[in-house]
């Protein structure tokens, strides 16, 4: 999962064994990168997502 602090290049690259967080924005929130694809792979309904902020 790329995260991107602004539109222009991605500040990161997170693999399926770390750990999203809110940081500053949302303190206290985490999600297992891995859980979230879990999650989306039982709905069966992509293989890729992308997401806007």
């Amino acid at each position: 999962m790329l995260v991107y602090r602004s539109s222009q290049e991605p500040d990161r690259l997170l693999k399926s064994t770390y750990s999203l967080d809110g940081e500053e924005i949302v303190p206290g929130f985490t999600l297992a990168i891995a859980e979230f694809f879990q999650k989306l792979a039982f709905l069966g309904k992509c293989d890729v997502i992308y997401l806007n902020g």
